[in-house]
């Protein structure tokens, strides 16, 4: 159950990550259209912040894989979603400072969407060769 709570998480974290990539490059090519500083992408962002917290502990606590891999895909993941979640915090308590008109927070969602996106590859890969070895197994 909690490997199939994780894929679904790896699956959202790939598609809502791609939609963060799409907002933040739009943003940089256009400033005036502020997609990284509007509602909607905050919430995409505290939605993604969440997914890939999820992939980041169940990366972690995966017994089968060696370690120099877990921490090489969980940590920076983990990083990445914390650094969202103090952000979306912040901004949300001290709505006066704009925080993400910054190019420097602008990066961090970038940051966690390309780190996400890595480390949910690399889940599901890892779920489908543990599937492959059981049914082989059977």
């Amino acid at each position: 159950m909690k490997s199939r709570i994780a894929n679904i998480c790896a699956h959202l974290s790939i598609v809502w990550s791609l939609m963060l990539l799409t907002f933040y490059v739009t943003d940089r090519y256009n400033d005036k259209m502020a997609f990284i500083n509007h509602d909607m992408t905050k919430g995409l962002m505290a939605l993604l912040t969440l997914t890939s917290l999820v992939c980041a502990a169940y990366l972690l606590l995966i017994r089968g894989w060696g370690l120099p891999l877990r921490l090489c895909f969980g940590i920076p993941v983990g990083i990445a979603a914390l650094a969202s979640a103090v952000l979306l915090t912040v901004d949300g308590v001290m709505p006066q400072y704009i925080l993400f008109t910054y190019d420097s927070v602008k990066a961090v969602p970038a940051l966690l969407a390309v780190t996400s996106v890595a480390a949910s590859l690399a889940l599901i890969v890892w779920d489908r060769r543990a599937l492959r070895r059981t049914s082989d197994e059977s």
